[in-house]
């Protein structure tokens, strides 16, 4: 019979949940708009719906159980409460009935039994009585757990008397009706009041007993938790123990899904409210996350000696010079001068609040993975997350300490699953999802996770980017020539000195994430004004805050902020090129030529009738080279069609910021 009032119940808090109806009308005209509380509370909606869905067996069990009678559900068109004794068994279900002047309080027990809050007097040496269950609901939406409430008004007097021989040393009073008839002392407070009220410790207040390499131990009272150290987000085992009786069982701190389930268990076995299993849970996840915090923040010390070496490295003014120096030295990776000042910078981008990304792109053997992997050894560990594989939900359930100013790196694109995720990380530096859940298996919930992501990415391919991550990465060229493979050849025969690779771990364990002002940006606008244009010049701009965060400690602060200068600029001017060059290669013959056909004509718009003219092509060749054009949004077309001729303008590819930065 207790599971077909469950049921009921279950099924009133989805009418609550999921539909449009007066109980959730009621609820936000008196200020409860807490989400969480329906799930905490059992809270529910009874819109006479059950009924008609019922088996005939449960009606019947209804009826017999007093929920149903002749007319309907007792319930009905009544906001309806659980009632739970100090073990969490329930006793009583109270429904309130909005009317238009006031409520109406039905009950399912006649006499009403149990009470609003029947834990708090076992539980805390201070509480809130509310007169009217409505006051009690605000009161739990404002996070005071400490909050007593009863729907019978005759009750009043005896309840107090009871709060005080139990212990309960302050009463907060929140109502009018009975203030003249109490006789033992209390404080009288309006909802005004409750948002400056403190929440009081619990007598059962959870403390950290002790810990050893492997485990934490917390103590309340007579209950003793064992829980295992892990990661936040992975689920660890924990046992609570209470006399004789015990449990074990695996609990992810980080859902609150987890633990309202672990807690319902635990309540039934260990013979204890349910509420104050869940409140030990929420103060071991808090534990558990600051301690966690602080060691991943901790980082690793430096000698003074060490310290005072990557201070003086940081002080020369060839500083990509350098680490350049240092990957062919200690790595052993000889050429490609331009891209490794490229993925130098890329990496360094990490210290920005907007990160660049980095795209090395070659047949394989070419060195993309060895070029990553050397660049990436310029940084302390701490700096990096390195994956062969991200599947599609990973990146929004790493730790969020995890994915501020570190550079991720990727061995193949490919190997990325959700390219939506990097490039929506990429671009807004947060990453969104809306997952549904079932917290502690009942109504489906929706819970959306926000999390600042701010990565520098560089990640490896033998194909080219589609276009939608043009704007998100720089895309560079690999050389594969019989010279860069000879010098690849004779560089694995020399011995690789290491000393100095750990000099530019701790020069980059002294860089700060910076925020970086280009005063001169104005100054490198291009002439070109087509998309492809704009996309690079946000690369150069990225650039050239990365050289200046690199070399802050020559530059003068003001607050987090840094002035970049035009070295910088001068710095990354000769790798432009490499950048620029490298997007003709996804271009057909035809389309190079069209383009160099534009070009010399210097013609602004054009039609598909003047390409046909001037190359002598036919109207399929026109088509597709225009087409491929404007997918790369080399060119932009109007809108113009059925039948009008349709006008093509064009913005030269070929420009880049060095023509116009002074």
């Amino acid at each position: 019979m207790e599971a077909v009032v469950h049921d009921a119940l279950k099924f009133y808090q989805r009418d609550l949940v999921e539909t449009e109806n007066e109980g959730r009308a009621f609820l936000e005209r008196e200020g409860i708009l807490s989400p969480d509380l329906v799930e905490d509370l059992g809270l529910g909606w009874c819109s006479g719906k059950l009924k008609n869905i019922a088996g005939s067996s449960q009606v019947s069990a209804l009826r017999r159980l007093g929920l149903m009678n002749r007319q309907g559900e007792i319930f009905l068109k009544a906001l309806t409460i659980p009632v739970l004794d100090p073990e969490g068994r329930l006793v009583d279900i109270l429904g309130i009935r909005p009317r238009s002047t006031d409520v109406r309080m039905i009950f399912w027990k006649k006499p009403p039994r149990g009470l609003l809050g029947a834990d708090v007097p076992g539980s805390y040496q201070e509480a809130i009585f509310c007169e009217r269950p409505v006051d009690w609901l605000y009161c739990r939406s404002l996070g005071h757990r400490h909050a007593v409430g009863s729907g019978d008004h005759a009750e009043t007097l005896r309840i107090l008397d009871r709060m005080r021989k139990s212990g309960i040393r302050k009463i907060h009073y929140l109502g009018k009706r009975y203030r003249k008839h109490i006789s033992i002392p209390v404080h009288f407070v309006t909802r005004k009041d409750l948002a400056a009220l403190p929440i009081p410790l619990s007598r059962d207040a959870l403390g950290l007993d002790h810990e050893t390499a492997n485990h934490f131990f917390f103590r309340a009272k007579e209950i003793l938790y064992r829980v295992e150290r892990g990661v936040p987000g992975k689920r660890a085992l924990v046992k609570a123990e209470k006399g004789e009786r015990r449990i074990l069982d695996r609990v992810d701190f980080t859902s609150a899904s987890s633990r309202l389930r672990y807690a319902k268990i635990a309540a039934r076995r260990l013979q204890m409210p349910g509420t104050l299993v869940e409140e030990h849970l929420a103060d071991m996840a808090d534990h558990i996350d600051r301690e966690y915090m602080e060691k991943t923040e901790e980082e690793p010390e430096l000698t003074l000696r060490d310290r005072k070496e990557a201070q003086e490295f940081l002080a020369r003014p060839d500083l990509v010079d350098r680490l350049c120096h240092i990957l062919t030295e200690s790595m052993g990776y000889v050429g490609e001068e331009t891209n490794k000042r490229l993925c130098v910078l890329t990496a360094l981008s990490r210290l920005l609040d907007q990160p660049l990304g980095m795209v090395l792109r070659g047949p394989a053997g070419s060195g993309k993975s060895a070029l990553m992997n050397a660049v990436s050894r310029l940084l302390h560990p701490s700096q990096l997350l390195v994956f062969s594989r991200l599947t599609p939900q990973a990146l929004y359930f790493i730790p969020k300490e995890m994915l501020l100013h570190r550079l991720l790196v990727v061995d193949e694109y490919e190997g990325v699953e959700n390219e939506y995720a990097l490039r929506t990380m990429m671009s807004s530096q947060t990453l969104s999802l809306a997952i549904t859940v079932r917290e502690g298996g009942q109504v489906p919930l929706t819970r959306v996770l926000n999390v600042p992501a701010r990565l520098a990415v560089m990640v490896s391919s033998t194909q080219g980017l589609n276009t939608e991550n043009l704007s998100r990465f720089i895309e560079i060229g690999l050389d594969s020539s019989a010279q860069q493979n000879r010098r690849v050849m004779e560089a694995m025969t020399r011995k690789k000195n290491t000393a100095s690779l750990t000099l530019a771990q701790n020069a980059n364990l002294l860089l700060r994430p910076c925020e970086v002002t280009v005063p001169f940006a104005r100054d490198m606008i291009p002439k070109g004004g087509n998309v492809l244009v704009r996309r690079k010049f946000s690369h150069v701009l990225g650039l050239v805050k990365a050289h200046a965060a690199l070399h802050q400690f020559q530059r003068k602060w003001e607050g987090v902020t840094i002035q970049a200068e035009r070295k910088d600029y001068e710095a990354v001017e000769p790798l432009l090129s490499a950048m620029v060059d490298h997007v003709e290669e996804d271009l057909s013959p035809s389309a190079m030529k069209l383009l160099d056909t534009l070009h010399r004509k210097e013609v602004s718009t054009f039609s598909r009738e003047d390409v046909m003219t001037w190359l002598g092509w036919s109207y399929s060749m026109a088509y597709r080279t225009l087409r491929e054009l404007h997918r790369l949004e080399l060119i932009a077309a109007d809108h113009n069609r059925n039948g009008v001729k349709r006008v093509y303008e064009v913005s030269p590819y070929y420009t880049t910021c060095s023509e116009t930065c002074s």
